[in-house]
């Protein structure tokens, strides 16, 4: 469970990063 919890953490944070940097390549982009 601990594992489990710890590593969708870091997804989230994962993901989290690639949408932050996915909308500044956008705007620099755009």
């Amino acid at each position: 469970m601990v594992k489990t919890y710890a590593f969708n953490i870091d997804e989230y944070i994962n993901e989290k990063k690639i949408e932050e940097v996915s909308h500044k390549l956008v705007n620099v982009f755009c």
